[in-house]
């Protein structure tokens, strides 16, 4: 990954996208594009056609490297199932190998429709997907993979770099 939180802000997201075609020459098999890469969106995917098409070049060339791409948009709330899938789906037309987009959900009806939506996603891709969700509501996290998502998130141990809500990998 190479968000633009931490050591990035500032960073242009063309000086971001550099140092993902730098980490996939150091060796890296799989890089995090973000959706809104080169058009910076609330919901991290933009449908700028000059954003998309630099998006679809960067990640050509990170494929030219031998690297997976996988495309995230980090909504962090709630939406829709058709606007997950119509996310999961730019991301598939852009040449993601993976598609990730993490919503939200604060009450149990957002969550079951989640869940849900997972199935939508696994009739309706052709790539594989991790689909997670943020708030109150996080079972996507521990029980994600069973229902058809394409891997676990997880951590090695809680330390001050940890995100607390993935799951510890030995779980």
């Amino acid at each position: 990954t190479n968000y633009r939180i931490f050591e990035n802000e500032g960073k242009t997201d063309e000086e971001l996208a550099d140092e993902l075609v730098g980490l996939a020459e150091c060796g890296a098999t799989l890089c995090d594009v973000m959706g809104d890469y080169y058009d910076r969106q609330p919901e991290e995917i933009t449908m700028d056609e000059t954003a998309i098409k630099k998006q679809m070049e960067l990640i050509e060339k990170l494929h030219k490297k031998g690297v997976e791409v996988l495309m995230s948009s980090h909504v962090l709330k709630f939406i829709p199932a058709e606007r997950v899938l119509e996310i999961a789906k730019e991301h598939e037309r852009r040449g993601a190998d993976i598609c990730k987009i993490v919503t939200g959900a604060d009450t149990m009806e957002e969550q079951i429709e989640n869940l849900r939506i997972v199935n939508l996603l696994k009739e309706n891709l052709n790539i594989p997907f991790l689909f997670l969700s943020s708030g109150e509501c996080q079972i996507l996290l521990r029980i994600g993979g069973e229902l058809g998502c394409s891997m676990y998130l997880c951590v090695h141990e809680y330390d001050e770099f940890a995100t607390e809500q993935q799951p510890l990998l030995k779980n």
